[in-house]
């Protein structure tokens, strides 16, 4: 009977999906351990990981609906993306920093 159960609740679970991208600043190089924050727009849910290396990241078992991505690094312009993830498949979204520029003092 349990069994039954979760093989029902199972079917009645909506497919989930995925994002992943590779971030880059304006020369193509990876930019290496970026804060990537995924938030889904509806729930306000947030998960956070940082891009590996090779510039690369990836959240899996998004709920369907509308995400916002923002990618930081320092010394960058903080860039932010939406996109719609749709149970079941799989987004990829790379997206280029560009340089916060010269540090200004303000007296």
């Amino acid at each position: 009977m349990l069994l039954l159960a979760f093989r029902l609740l199972q079917a009645r679970a909506p497919p989930t999906g995925s994002l992943s991208g590779k971030v880059t600043d304006t020369t193509g190089a990876a930019v290496a351990n970026a804060t990537v924050t995924v938030t889904n727009t509806e729930s306000g849910r947030a998960r956070t990981a940082t891009a590996g290396a090779d510039g690369t990241w990836r959240f899996t078992e998004l709920s369907p609906g509308k995400h916002t991505v923002k990618v930081e690094a320092a010394g960058c312009k903080t860039l932010e993306l939406t996109a719609a993830t749709v149970g079941g498949t799989a987004v990829r979204m790379d997206g280029m920093l560009q340089s916060s520029g010269p540090a200004s003092a303000i007296s």
